[in-house]
């Protein structure tokens, strides 16, 4: 059951006390008394009413000095006061609304006018109560939300520094630098998406004169993404140096994978050796975008190879084989590898920027050293997507035989 209003009435006659406390008793509220202001100040503190009635002119202290004393103390709630009093200069009403009053009522007053005064000012104290209640409950919640941002960004920070540590792991496991490979030009570059990501390229040494070079771009994006990146480096890397051809390299790895990883993850890989000395690349395709292959130019442009052979993408079906071709090269003849992140990647037209520009780019462009053509491919890139983010990871391999290279014989022509 709701408890009754309090109202404390302050007045030092006692005739006017007894009036007062009648009327508002039959209104159903709990009324206190004080007879002068030490007391109502006292029983203020202790018993903190709803509403006060005070008399201005008291004796030990009068009722403007009261709510002065009640207005300035920090530990009270808020409470109306409506100074009833005989003083009904303008003057008097602007000295008691100056103290703190919220009302001014004169002597004699009004029952009615007094009852309403009172229901007003206690609409106005059940008001602001529930004013603070709510500012109460919001602080509460505002402290709580604090702490729970704060755990958050805890959290988020060690998440960053994992993410950190794993782009430099995964930074470590990509290649330092580009081999050193007399007559040919290479160079290698990938872009993950997010802080990590699923491209992997590599260059392998396998004997004397003969490097394995491959891409690979693991099915996804960021932190499992790039687990499975490592997991496929190492079984690219174990398998190079047991098997001496890209078919035997593939099968073997498949097998590994689809063994370690579950059915809804894939890689598509393209994986080639280059002999160096015989200039020929032995390559196998599992399910990659086919690398281009740009002949040398005798009389006028040739037709762009795509690199197709092989089979399909690592890691799904156990029972596969994968088959290989052989290219030779011949100085000025260039082999560009790339991930999907490249072709797929969005201008703001929502247009590819497509196999078609990356082709051109690298025509326009097959004289600038690999490293220069790396860098104007990427860029042509940024400049079709402009500000809109970059979604896939983004990796490109470009392997030159250099033109002036005359190691071996020119074995387009012996062939």
């Amino acid at each position: 059951m709701r408890t009754p209003p309090t109202i404390l009435v302050v007045d030092d006659n006692p005739m006017n006390v007894d009036i007062l406390q009648t009327r508002l008793a039959v209104h159903g509220y709990q009324v206190l008394t004080a007879n002068d202001g030490e007391e109502a100040l006292a029983t203020a503190r202790e018993k903190q009413p709803d509403l006060i009635l005070l008399d201005v002119m008291m004796p030990k202290m009068d009722g403007l000095e009261v709510c002065r004393c009640l207005r300035a103390d920090p530990s009270l709630p808020f409470m109306p006061i409506v100074m009833v009093t005989a003083k009904g200069d303008t003057k008097d009403v602007v000295a008691g609304l100056e103290a703190g009053c919220d009302e001014y009522l004169t002597k004699p007053f009004d029952q009615a006018a007094l009852v309403a005064r009172v229901k007003s000012m206690l609409r106005i104290k059940a008001l602001h109560d529930t004013v603070q209640e709510q500012a109460a409950r919001l602080e509460a919640q505002a402290i709580l939300l604090s702490e729970e941002n704060r755990m958050l960004e805890l959290r988020v920070a060690e998440h960053l520094a994992e993410l950190r540590l794993a782009s430099k792991i995964q930074h470590d496991l990509l290649p330092e630098s580009s081999p050193f490979i007399p007559g040919y030009d290479i160079a290698g570059k990938t872009i993950p998406a997010r802080m990590v990501g699923g491209d992997y390229f590599d260059f392998i040494p396998v004997g004397q004169s003969r490097w394995a070079i491959c891409l690979g771009d693991v099915s996804g994006k960021g932190l499992p993404a790039s687990l499975l990146m490592a997991n496929l480096q190492a079984t690219i890397r174990g398998q190079t140096s047991v098997h001496d051809s890209p078919s035997g390299c593939l099968n073997r790895s498949n097998t590994l994978l689809c063994r370690s990883t579950g059915r809804n993850k894939f890689v598509t890989f393209f994986y080639c050796i280059l002999d160096a000395r015989q200039h020929r690349l032995h390559y196998s395709n599992a399910g990659h975008d086919p690398p281009l292959f740009f002949p040398r130019w005798d009389s006028g442009p040739q037709p762009t190879v795509r690199l197709e052979a092989g089979g399909t993408v690592l890691g799904v079906l156990e029972d596969t084989s994968y088959e290989e071709e052989v290219i030779l090269l011949n100085p000025g003849d260039l082999l560009l590898l790339y991930s999907d992140g490249i072709t797929e990647a969005n201008g703001d037209a929502e247009e590819e920027f497509g196999e078609p520009r990356l082709i051109s780019v690298a025509r326009e462009h097959r004289g600038d050293s690999a490293v220069e053509l790396v860098e104007r491919i990427l860029g042509s890139v940024g400049a079709h997507t402009g500000d809109r983010p970059q979604y896939d990871d983004m990796t490109l391999v470009v392997v030159k035989r250099q033109v002036g290279d005359s190691s071996g014989v020119d074995v387009r022509a012996a062939d």
